[in-house]
């Protein structure tokens, strides 16, 4: 057999190359960063020099700005916290199950039932909205946290549980067949053995689902309209259009109090996403 040619570049080449990766990723970043950063330097102005310019640098530091934002949104952040991590368990722990029982679970039309199950991810969710607003409204669930949760759990786990079974089919199955010879159940195994094996993607699961949830628009304002049920994304729609008025600073201010909770968030399942054992059971 002929010995495949392995074309090297030259030292100058590669430092083209690096060059021009580098300067196109500081580019893509820069793209990324520049609405938050508008949006940070414009939280510490007064609303004479949001007039002037948004892109100018602030006179000096309205910190202002920040106790009446803070005072606005307090409660609304706190309750939509509450809303997204309840909804995201229920969220994560239904898919579990399920994953569960599609990994190690036989019985008669596994496949087709699977496949069925998961179409449900090529549906648009916007499709729904009519039907599951009048099924909500029949419900008596308008108003009610119960409006968000179900729905979510309903239809929001499907992703989850695609993923979840994917680390579960690649579990070592030497462990699984000599847990069920020393006769453990499926509550034992789950409990003691899959579950504590995946715990890295059950963490990262549960944390992008809150911060979904958390940022959501279009669903809670269809179905929460008591102001101190309202999340924070409906609250700044509404509070952003008042406060421009009188006080854009404190706008801007709004929304960068209202992303903390995310900013942690993300932080926090970047941590799981990049390590080892996050990858460890994806075959690739």
């Amino acid at each position: 057999m002929a010995k495949r040619k392995v074309v090297r570049l030259r030292r100058q080449d590669q430092l083209y190359v690096q060059i021009t990766v580098m300067v196109a990723i500081a580019i893509a970043i820069a793209f990324a960063l520049l609405p938050t950063a508008i949006t940070w330097i414009n939280s510490f102005k007064t609303q004479s020099e949001i007039n002037l310019s948004i892109m100018a640098l602030p006179q000096g530091f309205e910190w202002e700005n920040y106790v009446e934002a803070f005072l606005v949104v307090k409660e609304n952040v706190l309750s939509s916290l509450i809303i997204a991590i309840v909804g995201a368990l229920g969220q994560v722990l239904l898919a579990a199950v399920v994953a569960y029982i599609f990994s190690y679970c036989n019985f008669l039309g596994k496949n087709a039932l699977f496949y069925t199950y998961i179409s449900v991810m090529f549906i648009p969710s916007v499709l729904n909205l009519p039907t599951l607003y009048a099924l909500t409204y029949k419900l008596d669930l308008i108003n009610s946290v119960w409006g968000i949760w179900l729905p979510g759990w309903a239809g929001g786990q499907v992703g989850s549980m695609f993923l979840l079974r994917v680390f579960f089919q690649n579990q070592p199955k030497t462990i699984i067949e000599a847990a069920q010879i020393d006769g453990a159940g499926d509550f034992d195994l789950a409990l003691r053995i899959v579950i504590p094996m995946t715990i890295p993607i059950f963490i990262y699961l549960f944390l992008g689902a809150v911060g979904n949830r958390y940022d959501d628009y279009l669903w809670p304002s269809l179905v929460l309209r008591e102001d101190n049920l309202k999340m924070i994304a409906t609250v700044l729609m509404e509070k952003s259009a008042t406060l421009s008025e009188s006080n854009m600073g404190a706008a801007y201010a709004m929304y960068i109090v209202a992303g903390i909770p995310l900013i942690i968030i993300s932080g926090i399942s970047l941590r799981f996403f990049t390590g080892v054992e996050f990858s460890s059971a994806l075959k690739m």
